[in-house]
């Protein structure tokens, strides 16, 4: 990234994002403890594999006709689907928080590696090398 376009961020626009998104992240737990799937209230609890085993016995269901099994094992399979996006979303939300923790340290490591001065390019007499030298003691 060029560290021009980095420096031109002041410290307070840094503050204010970091701020925002502690508070973003602060009230995701809260909304993620329970949720509406039309209108079936679903708790944070609900695995992917308990509703799998609903749709296994959904669909043994020989006493609704074809079309509201349909219907049911869809619904069942969309509330599959926000499961896993709840548990993506909350993963991306852990590994955004570590990134948070640590990307003051990298920062700093990255920074003293820029700042460092680069090493002397190597020449002639420290390699050890004079007209005398021939090719196959160069190579």
């Amino acid at each position: 990234m060029n560290r021009a376009i980095l420096l031109r961020v002041s410290p307070a626009a840094r503050l204010a994002s970091a701020l925002l998104t502690a508070l973003f992240l602060t009230s995701l737990p809260v909304s993620a403890q329970e949720y509406s799937l039309s209108g079936v209230v679903l708790d944070a609890n609900v695995t992917v594999e308990q509703l799998e085993a609903v749709i296994q016995d959904v669909d043994k269901q020989e006493t609704l006709d074809a079309d509201t099994r349909r219907k049911v094992i869809d619904r069942l399979r969309d509330a599959q689907v926000q499961v896993q996006q709840r548990i993506a979303v909350a993963t991306a939300a852990a590994n955004f928080v570590t990134s948070m923790q640590t990307a003051p340290a990298e920062t700093k490591a990255l920074r003293r590696g820029v700042d460092a001065p680069m090493p002397a390019a190597p020449t002639p007499e420290s390699l050890a090398i004079d007209d005398s030298t021939t090719l196959p003691e160069l190579e």
